[in-house]
């Protein structure tokens, strides 16, 4: 039950445990029912959200025809109980009797009548139904009086003529799927066929309204029928997983290849100039990178939540942090050519991993705060046609404050880096840097205004493709160049 009031409150919906009817108490029925469908929203999100399927029998009682049987049944069983709660008093009276029975058959009497026409025709019908039944019952009358009187008057009814129920003849009956629509001005007989709205349904010939469906519920071709909407997520079976799967392990395998290539050269000038350890921190936290969008496939769960929307800022921060600390030092290195400057004793690779560390830590306290206040959690996401599970980053100004965080640290990089852009140095990656920047920061911010724009399987699509290509920009402009010497021009990675 602690999940199903955390989703209560998640989803600013009341919280409310849920009952058990009891064997002792003769309304006990009605209140597990109207508890049942005051929760209907959050419990179908529950199970939706934990991979229940309609179409699996994974919902039990909780089908979308059950629930529409338990609002039947609360229409019928409410009228009982205020009739009861009236007899029970100490001013009741056997009197009352009559009229409540005539209470009780006019309620049963709307409840089981599902072709009612709309409360401002209700009227109409009326008066129409009266007039109806009073001919009938004055024809029926004539008829038996001209059969009692057959025997003394057979030559009187010798052209008597049997006749036949009057048909429409300005239009035909309105088939399933439809709803009948008086003609204005026109008898009430004539009436115009019209198909029901998206999301609706009539289930029998001559309906008066069509009858939405549930939220987890869409019309099916013929508009006669509610059917379970599909449910989509993320799988390895889609061709939009396959992929961002496939991209995503091309660009981790260049990114091993392009560690192994700087391990293996690491006493090359080139590797040396660019503070080796350096590199190998920003190679593996984009190898991370690269992994992150895989967590955003398959089955929605608490701990993928967790892990699908924090991981990818840690490992971010990370390589901003560390790209931060390379700019840095060549900022440095290059006002540190004066005799007896303090500024050397910066140029160690233990204080840039210092920095890296603060830097870090910084988002790691903003996580765990985002995480102990509103954690993301499994969530549905309902489409026209779909249910999408998908992970609701729980609070919205957390996830774009880390955000925010990380294009602040991508901020102050593209600042240093264009400070040092000029210096005078074969191996000065200060422009890299400044280019690898511009495209991260241009990407997540064009990605604030698309996610929010984006729902269900777009929003997902959008921040892995956000995850993906800022990564990938780090990666081909700070390493693709130092490949390209390594491999392709030896003559320039000399001292």
């Amino acid at each position: 039950m602690a999940c199903l009031a955390n989703i209560q409150q998640r989803n600013n919906l009341p919280v409310r445990r849920l009952i058990c009817d009891s064997p002792t108490r003769w309304n006990s029925m009605i209140l597990m029912f109207d508890h049942l469908l005051q929760q209907e929203e959050a419990i179908n999100k529950y199970l939706y959200s934990y991979g229940a399927r309609a179409d699996s029998g994974e919902l039990g009682i909780f089908l979308p025809r059950y629930w529409t049987l338990m609002h039947n049944a609360c229409r019928l069983m409410h009228p009982f109980e205020e009739v009861t709660n009236l007899m029970s008093r100490s001013e009741g009276a056997i009197s009352d009797l009559i009229p409540y029975v005539f209470f009780l058959e006019h309620a049963m009497r709307r409840v089981v009548d599902q072709d009612v026409e709309q409360h401002e025709q209700e009227e109409e019908e009326e008066l129409i139904s009266y007039g109806i039944y009073t001919a009938t019952y004055a024809l029926a009358h004539a008829l038996h009086a001209m059969m009692t009187i057959a025997g003394k008057a057979k030559n009187q009814l010798s052209n008597f003529q049997q006749w036949k129920m009057p048909q429409s003849v300005c239009c035909e009956s309105c088939k399933a799927g439809y709803r009948k629509v008086k003609r204005d001005k026109e008898s009430p007989c004539c009436y115009d066929c019209v198909q029901c709205p998206d999301g609706e349904i009539s289930n029998s010939t001559d309906s008066q309204r069509c009858f939405k469906c549930s939220t987890f519920e869409k019309h099916n071709h013929n508009r006669d029928q509610c059917i379970p909407k599909d449910i989509q997520i993320l799988t390895y079976k889609k061709s939009l997983s396959i992929l961002i799967t496939l991209f995503s392990l091309l660009l981790f395998s260049a990114t091993v290849a392009i560690f192994g290539t700087f391990w293996k050269c690491q006493a090359s000038p080139v590797v040396k100039a660019n503070n080796p350890t350096l590199s190998y921190i920003l190679l593996i936290s984009l190898m991370f990178s690269f992994l992150c969008p895989l967590l955003f496939m398959g089955q929605p769960s608490s701990i993928r939540c967790l892990l699908q929307l924090t991981a990818f800022g840690v490992a971010f921060t990370v390589s901003v942090s560390t790209i931060f600390s390379k700019t840095l030092i060549v900022l440095i290195a290059f006002n540190a050519t004066k005799p007896g400057s303090k500024l050397k004793k910066l140029l160690r690779t233990r204080w840039s991993i210092t920095m890296i560390c603060l830097c870090s830590l910084a988002e790691i306290l903003l996580t765990v705060s985002w995480i102990s206040s509103s954690p993301p959690f499994p969530d549905v996401s309902i489409d026209t046609d779909t249910v999408v599970l998908v992970c609701n980053v729980g609070s919205v100004p957390a996830f774009f404050l880390e955000i925010g965080y990380i294009g602040l640290l991508a901020l102050t990089s593209l600042a240093t880096a264009f400070l040092a852009k000029d210096f005078p140095d074969r191996y000065n990656e200060a422009k890299n840097i400044s280019f690898s920047m511009l495209i991260f920061l241009s990407v997540w911010t064009a990605f604030v205004p698309t996610y929010l724009s984006s729902s269900g399987i777009n929003m997902v699509a959008v921040e892995i493709f956000a995850i993906l290509s800022s990564s990938a920009g780090l990666l081909c402009c700070i390493f693709l160049p130092k490949c390209y010497v390594i491999f392709l021009r030896p003559d320039l990675n000399r001292r």
